[in-house]
């Protein structure tokens, strides 16, 4: 017998109850139920409801008819319709989860299809048919950069977004209907404030501010034609975030009430007292939000504006993670989220507050089309270190005939699947940068020949410099076997000592695998700084033009190992000094300037430190940023210059 979720009996029972309130045409009707605690009905969720949701990084969307949900398990995050009438599940797109960027987000219904965005190395919003009538369209529309977005807003297909481009927060219109991204004509008034809502011609944006030694949120209102701002929250709650809009009015909590005031600025009110209130969200004039505890669960409570209490709706929330995502029927969507990083979705019903998963225990979906996953962390590889790929195939019900095919660097080679699912491939790259890579799928369903493919890239980089045979894919074990008589330093530090010069050795730091490897000695070229920009650009072309790329230089005070700000701030510096340590902090400093460089590190006992870091724009791959370094110093005791090398795999996204 086919079990039904929550959902789908109340949608059922609504169609059979002559109390229904949902209207025939559910995008428009009529407000009869609007305020009412304990009226379930459809009605289109604002732009503002939907930035709460958005903000809390949630994804869950609606029509009339289907609920659409993402859910995560052993990282394959997995986009689930849910047809509110039949109870049927189905798999519209899985995909491996690499990082929290790569998840699917920010969804929403318009025209009849569900949009959905992701990063995988550009931003990209994916569509579907909502009655699942065609396939996925994968890539639907795709933004020419690799910068790192937020999404804040929509207004039928403009999304609000903003980016952090040179050091300035930007704001922008993305027009995902004919792909066009155009500056917000008030982006520069915005200046130190966040944009969080927009609703009509009014953008909401915040700012944060100590206020008593506390964190604090001030929040302002602009109008997007001309700029004219109005103070509408001097200071809230910093949890607040987004704060809530309904009925022309601004929502928000402070210190222990729930105030709101007119976009204007004018009338504001207080609507409750002594109590203590997190999250807040609005829909078909009702307030959501939920108490705060320092001990126990949240409580969750729906408000009519101009009644002296709220009403509770759900108390003592068990979960470990709880942010509110309200659904056109006033359904409360949270998810849960364990350990591993699996996340499941909950639903609580708005009237009754009964709580049940969007998928039951023993639920099976069905699988509409072939999914294939990449195997995370493989999508760096390292000159002439083999290289083995592998995916898992999820095959749709009733697939037949199948024959694999991989393509890497235009070499093609058969596979086969294995029992569960798995294929690889092993190839060895002589050359470094990106290279494209694919893997193809050719079956039957029921009589239909159908095909899969997922095409990527995987980006080649040298090993370490230090040693060729080390990758930081090698392990503790491959460094002890290539090294017998390495030292440990400590916990996750070992030591290889050049035995005929104690000045030289190499730090190598192991958590798994090797992902720092500093190189220490004393520099006996005439000029040390020579070789510089030879070490700290050693990564391929491809990685310069398509990453983003950070240079650093800096100054340190070798006694207490601190950063100097200015080089003005060093006692007895010179002017010529100052000059070229000012070209070495932005990155310009020439071999002309290192004569007065290496003067100034020896005269004055300072470091230099110069590094670049790449992150890594491969959504596969095993770290998400490359780093170099070089430090210089000088010893007055032994009268030399040393220097420090140093290869990172740090995680900067």
């Amino acid at each position: 017998m086919r079990k039904f979720s929550i959902l789908t009996t109340l949608a059922l029972a609504m169609l059979l109850t002559a109390a229904c309130t949902v209207s025939d045409n559910p995008s428009g009707g009529d407000n009869t139920g609007a305020g009412d605690h304990n009226v379930r009905r459809y009605t289109q969720i604002s732009p503002s409801t939907e930035s709460v949701n958005w903000d809390n990084c949630g994804f869950t969307a609606s029509d009339a008819d289907h609920t659409f949900f993402m859910e995560i398990e052993d990282n394959i995050q997995r986009l689930y319709a849910k047809n509110m009438k039949t109870g049927k599940l189905t798999i519209i797109h899985e995909m491996e989860e690499e990082n929290f960027v790569s998840r699917f987000m920010f969804p929403f219904v318009e025209d009849g299809y569900l949009y959905y965005y992701q990063e995988t190395g550009n931003p990209t919003y994916h569509r579907v048919k909502t009655d699942l009538s065609k396939m996925p369209e994968t890539n639907y529309c795709t933004m020419e950069t690799n910068v790192s977005q937020v999404l804040f807003a929509r207004q039928g297909k403009k999304i609000y977004l903003y980016a952090y481009e040179g050091g300035y927060l930007v704001t922008k219109v993305w027009d995902i209907g004919n792909n066009t991204v155009e500056p917000l004509a008030i982006s520069p008034l915005l200046e130190e404030y966040t944009p969080s809502l927009v609703t009509g011609e009014k953008l909401i944006a915040y700012k944060l501010k100590r206020v008593n030694k506390r964190t604090r949120e001030e929040i302002a209102c602009f109008d997007m034609n001309t700029g004219e701002k109005t103070t509408l929250v001097d200071s809230c709650n910093y949890d607040t975030k987004k704060g809530a809009i309904l009925d022309g009015r601004l929502y928000y909590a402070t210190d222990n009430e729930l105030c709101s005031v007119e976009l204007n600025g004018n009338n504001r009110q207080t609507h409750l007292s002594n109590i203590e209130i997190g999250s807040i969200n609005s829909h078909d004039g009702l307030i959501y939000f939920y108490t705060r505890y320092d001990e126990g669960n949240p409580d969750l409570y729906t408000y009519k504006p101009g009644d002296d209490k709220p009403q509770l709706l759900k108390n003592d929330f068990d979960v470990t993670f709880f942010e509110m995502e309200i659904s056109p029927y006033g359904d409360v969507m949270y998810r849960k989220d364990n350990e591993s990083g699996d996340i499941k979705y909950y639903c609580v019903e708005k009237a009754t507050g009964k709580t049940e998963p969007l998928i039951a225990p023993g639920e099976t979906a069905e699988r509409i089309t072939t999914s294939i996953i990449l195997t995370p962390g493989q999508g760096d590889a390292y000159t002439n270190h083999p290289k083995t790929l592998e995916a898992q195939c999820l095959l749709e019900n009733n697939a037949t005939d199948l024959k694999v095919t991989w393509t890497v660097d235009g070499k093609k080679t058969e596979g086969t699947l294995d029992t569960d699912g798995k294929t690889r491939v092993t190839t060895t790259f002589t050359t470094s940068g990106l290279k494209d890579a694919s893997l193809r799928i050719d079956y039957s369903c029921n009589g239909v020949v159908k095909s899969a493919e997922r095409k990527f890239q995987l980006i080649v980089l040298f090993p370490y410099s230090f040693d060729e045979r080390l990758t930081p894919h090698s392990t503790l074990e491959d460094l002890k076997e290539i090294y017998p008589d390495i030292k440990r330093n400590n916990s996750q530090t070992y030591i290889l000592q050049d035995p005929e010069d104690t000045l030289h050795y190499t730090q190598f730091n192991v958590n798994n695998t090797i992902l720092v490897v500093m190189e220490n000695a004393v520099a006996k070229e005439k000029d040390p700084l020579t070789n510089l920009n030879k070490f700290i650009d050693n990564v391929p072309d491809d990685l310069k033009k398509r990453s983003v790329r950070y240079a650093i230089g800096h100054i340190i005070g070798n006694d207490m190992f601190e950063v100097i700000s200015s080089p003005k701030d060093i006692e007895g510096i010179t002017t010529e000094e100052i000059l070229a340590l000012k070209k070495w902090k932005d990155g310009k400093a020439t071999e002309e300037d290192h004569p007065t460089l290496l003067a100034a590190v020896k005269r004055l006992g300072i470091d230099l430190m110069a590094a670049r870091y790449y992150e890594m724009p491969i959504a596969t791959s095993s770290f998400s940023a490359y780093a170099t370094g070089f430090f210089l110093s000088y010893s007055q005791i032994l009268g030399n210059y040393r220097y420090m090398r140093m290869q990172n795999y740090p995680t900067l996204m």
